[in-house]
This record gives structure tokens, C-alpha cells and sequence, in this order.
């Protein structure tokens, strides 16, 4: 049932004028249609709500992937340990040396490293350029380990700690004061909890 809204006479559905006045009816929504409304509002809301949530989801993501990539690249990764290795033995410094191994085994190391920077004291450059590199997968990580010079030297809890694993095969170019020689070396090099260090040698 319907009344006009200025003279307020009963007017039937449908009727777009009142009989009485002739004023313009206003058209009225059915409870049916303002539910259906209601629900494509509240359904639109919903997907809103819903866009919302994974574009926060992906740019959170998003951040935590340029975090670990920029924290992968101003870190050295994995070339690192064999640029403080070449820097070490060009400038004679054990200390250096040292941050390219494990901390637990540098310690046990440095009366050979003292004596092998010694022989080399008349080095006036090392380069170094890598030829292959190989990453050790996780089913023959321990036989990585096993084979390393430095695995009776590190305990199990550091060995579980070793994440990633690269063999690096290298040309190491020596330059002294007369002579240049390049020879090829391998480093077997492994991301530990003090960051990429140098497991073996050879």
C-alpha cells in the first residue's frame, strides 16, 4: 500500500501521479530488492576487505624477499671468504686470514697460517676468478663435510648449523716480484651461523 506524500491519499501500486493532487510519486523500493542491495553492498564490502588483505600479505612478502636479497648482496655471500683469502695472502695478514674460516677452527690454524703468509711475503697482488660453481645439495651435504679438512675440528651443533654449501673451483693468479704464477683452487665454502666461510681447500 502506497500514499502520496503531499496529500497523503491512497494510491495504488504501480502509479507514477496521485489521482487526488497530481503530485509525482516517489518509487518505492521493495523489501525484496533493499535485501538484494544490502547484499551486493555487503558483498562488494567483503571483497574489498579481502583485496586489502593480500595486497598487504604480498608487499609484506615482497619487503622480507628484498630484505634477504639485499642482505645476500652487501653480505659478500659466498665469494667473500675467498676475497678476504686472496686479500689476506697478498697483504700478509693472518688476522684477515682467519675471518675466512670458521672462528672454532681459525684458532687451531694459526701457526700453519702465520708460517704460509710467511712464504708468500713477497706477493704484490692476488686475483682471483671463478671458473665453476657448484651447489651442494642437501643428500650429499655431510659427504661434503666429511671430506672437509676442517670436519674433525668442528663440533655436530656446527655442523648442523652450516646452511648452504658451494664448491668453487678458481684460478688464483699470483703475482710476486718477478714472476707471476696462476694455479687452480678449489673452496668448498658454507653458510654458518658467523656467515660464508671457507670449509676446505684444495
Amino acid at each position: 500500500m502506497r500514499f502520496c506524500s503531499k496529500c497523503g491519499n491512497e494510491v495504488e501500486e504501480g502509479t507514477v501521479f496521485c489521482q487526488n493532487c497530481g503530485n509525482k510519486l516517489e518509487e518505492t523500493v521493495s523489501a525484496s530488492e533493499t535485501a538484494a542491495g544490502t547484499a551486493e553492498q555487503n558483498k562488494r564490502s567483503s571483497n574489498k576487505i579481502v583485496g586489502i588483505v593480500v595486497t598487504a600479505v604480498l608487499a609484506v612478502i615482497a619487503i622480507i624477499l628484498i630484505v634477504n636479497l639485499t642482505s645476500s648482496v652487501f653480505s659478500g655471500g659466498y665469494k667473500k671468504p675467498i676475497k678476504l683469502f686472496c686479500e689476506a695472502v697478498e697483504k700478509g695478514d693472518s688476522k684477515k686470514l682467519k675471518k675466512a674460516f670458521p672462528s672454532g677452527v681459525s684458532s687451531l690454524l694459526t701457526d700453519n697460517l702465520d708460517y704460509y703468509l710467511d712464504e708468500v711475503s713477497d706477493v704484490k697482488s692476488v686475483k682471483y676468478k671463478i671458473i665453476e660453481k657448484t651447489k651442494v645439495k642437501k643428500a650429499d651435504k655431510e659427504d661434503t663435510l666429511s671430506n672437509s679438512m676442517l670436519y674433525y675440528y668442528l663440533s655436530d651443533s656446527d655442523m648442523d648449523d652450516i646452511g648452504n654449501i658451494y664448491i668453487v673451483k678458481t684460478k688464483i693468479t699470483v703475482k710476486g716480484k718477478d714472476d707471476t704464477e696462476t694455479n687452480e683452487l678449489t673452496f668448498t665454502i658454507g653458510d654458518t651461523n658467523e656467515g660464508w666461510r671457507i670449509l676446505n681447500l684444495k
